[in-house]
């Protein structure tokens, strides 16, 4: 990132009884500004969380002169008596690590603002992950993403962040090697603020409900293509010749409609059963009684529901159908089998698309929309026993509970 425009000369503040105290209430919470002035204050951070001393910390405000302190042994600056409503920029400069500036700083009077700086010397990696949890819980594909590329990862949760939108322009300035979105919200902020960095989209329940592809953007759908889901249908339950399919109206309707044409030209059946309100799933799951010889449910928002998952799965076992469901997690209460994979193994192949970005010379647009290839086959043995399902020659079960 350039260096503050303004060529300045920095004044060292020595970090006195006094500014140690002031430093500690700031983050404390304790510290509040007076009148019409503010506050600004924060740490500099490397790209291991570790803190930085010594930084230079420059704020340069409209119609006040530039300020430059020294960044403490925790990494952290303050500056008191700032005017209020004015735009300011603040800069970041080590002589080890590249510098970072932010611009368009306001503060309320009376009010406070942190700025958090993360430096990385030059040519270090850097991969940040922007996460929402719409939704996709991504705890498990952050982990294993993050063990599978092998570098340095920072993680920001923008459902907890104030300000969304700020907090992603200010990953913007940091310039890092690669973005990694996990949830819509966190989808459709970087959609409007990303436009050079390179992009890998996930957890989103279908990506081309939503407009969301730039330039610089690929995506790692969360379910498999139509073709696969009846695949692996199939291959546990090939006497099944009508399956009813039941999924969120708001977001998994292409992908059904998708399953459904895809059966036809294998000349099964599919009844589309599309849930617009949880509060009538048993009323429209009764729909399908007697009308399908097997179930099926998307990995989408409506699976992600507790209360939807025992109603689904104890319909189905009271109806003697047998429940095919994308998340082995399904198969403990109460599905016959898994047709999906793990959000662990997801990670690892977004890692994967992550890798050909930063060492290959692929480009976000050769990647486009990928499905996930990893295929975790889980059985319920009492389900089985109950309905009278055995798995057919050739097949075995990954896990069976």
């Amino acid at each position: 990132m350039p260096h503050p425009r303004r060529r300045l000369v920095p004044v060292a503040v020595p970090v006195t009884f006094s500014v140690a105290f002031a430093l500690a209430a700031f983050f404390a919470g304790g510290l509040q500004a007076t009148g019409n002035s503010a506050l600004i204050g924060g740490r500099v951070l490397d790209s291991h969380g570790a803190p930085i001393a010594e930084a230079e910390i420059t704020l340069a405000c409209e119609g006040a002169r530039p300020r430059t302190v020294l960044s403490d042994q925790d990494g952290a600056f303050l500056f008191m008596g700032v005017g209020s409503r004015q735009d300011c920029r603040i800069a970041a400069v080590h002589p080890d690590f590249l510098s970072v500036e932010y611009d368009g700083l306001q503060v309320a009077p009376g009010g406070k603002r942190v700025v958090r700086f993360r430096l990385k010397q030059s040519g270090e990696r850097d991969i940040v992950i922007l996460t929402s949890r719409d939704p996709f819980p991504p705890e498990p594909l952050v982990s294993s993403f993050s063990s599978a590329l092998g570098l340095p990862v920072r993680v920001i949760d923008l459902d907890a962040e104030s300000d969304p939108g700020e907090a992603v322009r200010r990953i913007i300035r940091e310039r890092p090697d690669l973005i990694l979105g996990t949830g819509l919200r966190a989808a459709r902020q970087i959609r409007r603020e990303v436009h050079d960095i390179p992009v890998v989209l996930a957890l989103i329940t279908d990506p081309r409900r939503f407009d969301l592809q730039t330039a610089v953007t690929c995506f790692l759908a969360s379910s498999p293509g139509a073709e696969e889901i009846l695949s692996r249908v199939r291959s546990v339950l090939p006497a099944a010749r009508r399956l009813g399919l039941v999924y969120d109206a708001e977001t998994s309707t292409l992908l059904a409609r998708d399953v459904r044409e895809a059966a036809g030209r294998a000349g099964l059946k599919v009844l589309l059963r599309p849930i617009h309100n949880r509060a009538h799933l048993s009323e429209d799951l009764a729909r399908l009684r007697g009308r399908v010889d097997a179930l099926i449910t998307l990995n989408d928002e409506l699976a992600v529901s507790v209360d939807a998952r025992e109603i689904i799965a104890s319909w189905a076992m009271r109806n003697r159908l047998p429940l095919a469901a994308f998340d082995p997690d399904w198969v403990r209460h109460g599905a016959l089998f898994s047709y999906g994979t793990t959000f662990e193994r997801i990670g690892e192949e977004a890692a994967g698309l992550a890798s050909r970005l930063l060492y290959g010379d692929r480009h976000p647009e050769d990647l486009g929309l990928q499905t996930p290839q990893g295929h975790v086959l889980v059985m319920n043995a009492e389900a089985a026993a109950a309905l009278g399902v055995a798995l057919p020659p050739g097949i075995v079960a990954d896990e069976t509970f």
